[in-house]
């Protein structure tokens, strides 16, 4: 729990736990047999700024083999943050000592003594460092200090103008208290033009923690104004700096959207009420909408508010596709009606035509409302890309040109019902879709009885009665195999068929469900960011329980959700089904 914790970016939580697993593991004995819990909670202390507890429980935990490298480097560092160089020196060297290709370790060992003044012994280990790895920034930095410009150009070199790189220096050089560096290194890449709004938030908590609330202040109100595009906080300390951020400029909106951004995964509810606060300090800052109509729609299944909140975004922004096809997904789960659902993407079809998926499913709804030309014009007419496995443009196709046959044939227009159904037929089947063939075989064999070729009829309705199973086959494919075995004259097969479909659904049968371990769903109820637990009743998924997210390939996870089945469920006879994308319980 404490190391979940921590993974959700709650150090409150975090200490709550870990100290719980302290004391347990400290109760009997003198020492624990693991340091692990020691090792975490000093960690976590460490970050938060409680040095003296932190350090007791760093030195607890180097007595086990596993924690003995990072708990001294760690104490290393916090002899830094307080200028204890000598202090340092003998932490990071028994750091060093169970593990010599630290580079961090190393790094820090040049730093404390250049900051005690041992210049040239610090020169000598940065190049030793750089001979080990020749991609270490931090020696070249180092370097640069000692031995001038030239170390520092390869150190722009190493980090190849990459944001994300100098970031992370920066912060390795805050982790030992090195703020006036770690503020040089920022400058490096603001010199090049990067304009992140997290480059600038970063450099202004760095000020702060130097003092000069000014410039602090300056950087967090000049990062309020970038752009926000492809900004996305990831790490432990952004979350420190956005709050700073949040509490020097109360009416910068986008910090805590970026918080929000940053929490959603672990903490939901957090992350809503972050994005709830944004567009309430700025209603025309559209993205904050658009997250939480998809917050409201994924944890909540509140659909009616989600819908509210896609309004908003759409009108705020009507040039986004993404924003359409997320709205037509809303309109779907509050029961629009077809039309509603067709009219709203064909109004906005400039727009829409900018992104595959978008006219995919403009495409969709124009068969949902019998355009089936319009459908197929779009499809062909416009490059879409499907996800692997997706079957909507598939289906689209199948749909329309069946459905142009059989109307065709309807009004004696045989040629044309030959050519839509030929159509059908030459569309490029999935391996897992097979199934599908039954259907296409049995209309096939519908026309071509329509126009009197008996012979051609049956040939293509033992085709259908012979297809075989295919994954996704399912009900569709059992009752067009029926529904040829009829048109053969075997009354009897089909009768039994048809039962059996019937038996399926049968009263006696409960189809339960747990869902979870994928990023996204198709199915547009299914939640992200939690477990999910359904019934299939008439078709439908019925929502039974929403849990926290879990780990779907743990065996724990299995063995509950089956207990809990079998006290729901008593039956005298189950059946258990694996369905994974990957390799499942056989490959792991």
């Amino acid at each position: 729990m404490g190391i979940r914790a921590i993974k959700a970016y709650d150090l409150d939580a975090a200490e709550k736990y870990l100290r719980e697993a302290v004391k347990r593991i400290t109760m009997n004995y003198t020492r624990p047999r693991d340091g692990e819990a020691q090792y975490l909670l000093g960690l976590v202390l460490k970050i938060k700024g409680q040095y003296e507890e932190a350090y007791e429980l760093l030195y607890r935990s180097s007595w086990s083999a596993a924690q003995h490298t990072p708990a001294y480097f760690n104490l290393a560092v916090i002899d830094c943050i307080k200028g204890e160089w000598d202090k340092a020196l003998g932490h990071v060297d028994l750091s060093i000592a169970t593990n010599t290709d630290n580079m961090r370790a190393i790094d820090l060992k040049a730093y404390a003594l250049r900051k005690s003044g041992k210049k040239a012994e610090a020169a000598d280990l940065l190049k030793c460092a750089i001979d080990t790895c020749k991609i270490d920034p931090m020696a070249f930095n180092e370097l640069g200090k000692l031995e001038g410009a030239k170390w520092a150009a390869l150190m722009d070199k190493v980090l190849v103008d990459n944001v994300q790189l100098y970031l992370e220096l920066a912060w390795e050089y805050a982790e030992m208290g090195a703020w006036p560096e770690a503020v040089e290194v920022l400058d490096k890449i603001i010199a090049k033009g990067c304009t992140l709004p997290t480059l600038f938030y970063t450099q202004g908590y760095m000020y702060s923690k130097m003092g000069q609330k000014a410039k602090a202040e300056q950087l967090y109100r000049k990062a309020s104004t970038l752009p926000s595009d492809y900004c996305f906080p990831f790490r432990l300390e952004e979350v420190c700096v956005l709050n700073a951020a949040m509490e020097a400029n109360p009416s910068d909106a986008k910090a805590p959207y970026y918080l929000g951004d940053l929490y959603y995964e672990t903490q939901p509810d957090k992350a809503i009420a972050l994005w709830q606060k944004s567009v309430d300090t700025d209603a025309s800052f559209y993205i904050p909408f658009r997250n939480l109509a998809w917050a409201y729609k994924t944890n909540k299944q509140d659909y009616k508010l989600a819908q509210d909140y896609i309004k908003k975004a759409v009108a705020l922004n009507p040039t986004d596709a993404r924003l359409l096809y997320e709205a037509d997904d809303l309109a779907d789960l509050n029961k629009a009606t077809p039309k509603e659902k067709y009219d709203f993407l064909k109004k906005n079809w400039k727009v829409a035509s900018t992104r595959s998926e978008t006219v995919l499913r403009y495409a969709t709804r124009a068969v949902e409302n019998g355009k089936f030309q319009e459908a197929i014009d779009l499809m062909d007419k416009n490059f879409i890309i499907e996800s692997e496995g997706a079957t909507a443009k598939q289906r689209n196709y199948l749909d329309s040109y069946c459905i142009l046959a059989m109307n065709s044939a309807d009004k004696k227009q045989f040629k044309k019902a030959e050519e839509y159904i030929g159509k059908a037929l030459e569309y490029p089947i999935g391996l897992y879709d097979r199934g599908v063939y039954a259907r296409l075989y049995y209309l096939a064999g519908q026309i071509a009885a329509k126009k009197g070729d008996t012979a051609a009829a049956n040939d293509y309705y033992t085709k259908a009665a012979q297809t075989t199973a295919s994954r996704r086959g399912g009900v569709e494919q059992n009752f067009y195999s029926a529904m040829a075995q009829k048109a053969l004259g075997n009354a009897s097969k089909a009768e039994t068929m048809f039962n059996e479909i019937l038996s399926a659904d049968s009263a006696d049968l409960n189809i339960i469900i747990q869902t979870g371990g994928a990023q996204t769903w198709r199915s547009h109820d299914i939640s992200e960011s939690a477990a999910q637990r359904y019934e299939v009743k008439n078709g439908e998924l019925v929502l039974l329980d929403t849990l926290t997210q879990l780990n779907m390939g743990e065996a724990e996870t299995l063995t509950d959700f089956l207990k809990w089945g079998q006290e729901k469920y008593p039956t005298d006879h189950n059946m258990l089904v694996l369905w994974d994308h990957g390799g499942g319980a056989a490959k792991g």
